[in-house]
Formats: structure tokens, C-alpha cells, sequence
């Protein structure tokens, strides 16, 4: 989801993520997190829609190598979240 600026957007990730519960071919879905966060507009509100989703599927957010500020929140949100040895959350 990682966009030319080096960012991506909100709405972008949650209709990925959408797609990806809805998808019975997809039996977890894994966010590899490389992020100092950023802006925080529609994060509450994904967050809170991530808390339904992992009711449907699990979701993983994988710390690898920086997970923090809303990125943080977002992985937070997430069923489980995995830090590599090295990785700042």
C-alpha cells in the first residue's frame, strides 16, 4: 500500500483490508509495518473498523522495523501484533 510519496492513505488501506476479510480465499491478513506513523485523519475510525474485522479474520501487524505514532495506533488495533528483534514499536 506503500504509495510513491512513501505514504499511503487511509482509505486506500481500508478498502484493501475490506476486500482481503471478504475474500474466503484469504485466511489472515498480515500488515507489514515500516512507519512513523503520520497523520492521524480516519485512523480512530479505521481502527475501530479493524476491531470488527479481526472478529471475521485474523489480522496480523508485523513490526518490521518501525511501528509508531499511527501506525502504532492502527497495529494496536490489529488481533496480534509481531515485533522483528530490532524493531522500535
Amino acid at each position: 500500500m506503500t504509495e510513491s510519496s512513501g505514504g499511503g492513505s487511509v482509505e486506500r488501506l481500508r478498502s484493501q483490508m475490506i476486500e482481503a476479510v471478504n475474500d474466503p480465499g484469504v485466511k489472515a491478513v498480515v500488515l507489514d509495518v515500516d512507519s512513523p506513523g503520520g497523520g492521524v485523519s480516519g485512523i480512530a475510525e479505521l481502527g475501530s473498523e479493524m476491531l470488527e474485522m479481526r472478529k471475521r479474520k485474523p489480522i496480523i501487524a508485523v513490526a518490521n522495523s518501525l511501528m509508531a505514532s499511527a501506525a502504532y495506533w492502527l497495529g494496536a488495533s490489529a488481533s496480534e501484533v509481531v515485533a522483528s528483534p530490532s524493531a522500535e514499536v
